[in-house]
């Protein structure tokens, strides 16, 4: 079955919202590998039909857009559509500007509103290169689509007045996007309580088109 822009966003949404924010109460999220790692798990627990992909850059993996990678790419398996593309920060004060920056200039390629002319490749090839057998005969082996349904989501987890995890900075870092882009792009924060303990911390999901 397809896997919409919604039911997508529902899906990381409910996981951030509840599993992460769990991991991170428990202590068991200590830096942004271990992040990225409890997002695989969950994401593959909820939804084993999704091919998620973290260490882009391994071999293996041709990234389209452009020479740099982001954390995680998830495809749908059955449409065979890129149905999001995370970058990930963990981090007292996170580093945002270029990530976010990223995300944009990667959704207004996908979206045809890049002003840079040279052509873009729209799609995530999965090659297991490393592999004996001819790479067609590989189950792993697929072409996934972007399209305009893909996400482009910004996951921090900060201290409670880190500027990364405010909505308003994410978007100002995003820079000029038509409304259909940042439509597309969303801010999946977690920050600590005002005295900076981890118990009970803020967890939430906001779209950066205002």
């Amino acid at each position: 079955m397809n896997v919409g822009r919604r039911q997508t966003l529902e899906l990381l949404t409910g996981i951030w919202e509840n599993k992460i924010q769990a991991d991170f109460s428990r202590g068991i999220l200590i830096n942004e590998s271990t992040l990225q790692a409890a997002l695989y798990h969950h994401l593959r627990c909820a939804a084993p039909s999704l091919m998620v992909v973290t260490c882009v850059t391994a071999f293996g993996c041709r990234w389209g857009p452009s020479q740099q990678v982001p954390d995680m790419v998830i495809c749908d398996q059955s449409a065979g559509d890129v149905v999001a593309v995370v970058e990930c920060k963990f981090d007292k004060y996170v580093r945002y500007k270029d990530d976010v920056t990223r995300l944009a200039d990667w959704a207004k390629k996908v979206h045809g509103q890049s002003a840079q002319d040279q052509p873009v490749t729209d799609s995530f090839e999965i090659v297991p290169e490393s592999l004996e057998w001819p790479q067609s005969q590989h189950p792993s082996y697929h072409r996934y689509k972007f399209t305009s349904n893909t996400l482009w989501v910004f996951a921090a987890i900060a201290l409670h007045d880190a500027v990364g995890v405010d909505v308003r900075n994410v978007r100002e870092a995003a820079g000029k996007c038509d409304a259909g882009v940042l439509e597309t792009m969303h801010l999946l924060y977690g920050k600590t309580t005002q005295d900076d303990r981890i118990r009970d911390p803020e967890f939430g999901s906001l779209c950066l088109h205002p």
